[in-house]
């Protein structure tokens, strides 16, 4: 535009107020902006977390081991329960320990 036209029609100082207006429009928005990031990235942290949890369980080998760690830990609670029990003392002859296993506990 011709700045003789400019001038006559305010370009140059609309131009200024608007730049103004939206300068202080992004300085307030800008923490909510952020605050709504951050969420965004937990929630995706969280969510890449998951999956990857899900995606260990498609693997056999791991699934093989988690389930033998479980059924370990599960011997070992019904072994704790059980013990002392004499019906379980004859089941499960190689569990009992003497008293020389159970002082050094």
């Amino acid at each position: 535009l011709n700045s003789k036209t400019k001038n006559r029609i305010g370009f140059e100082s609309a131009k200024k107020a608007m730049r103004e207006v939206m300068l202080q429009d992004t300085i307030l928005r800008l923490p909510e902006v952020l605050s709504s990031l951050r969420n965004d990235l937990g929630n995706c942290l969280a969510e890449l977390q998951a999956l990857e949890e899900k995606e260990k369980l498609n693997d056999p080998k791991e699934v093989k081991i988690l389930v033998t760690h479980a059924l370990q830990k599960v011997q070992e609670r019904i072994n704790a329960y059980l013990d002392g029990d004499l019906e379980t003392a004859r089941r499960f002859p190689h569990v009992l320990q003497d008293l020389d296993d159970e002082l050094q506990e």
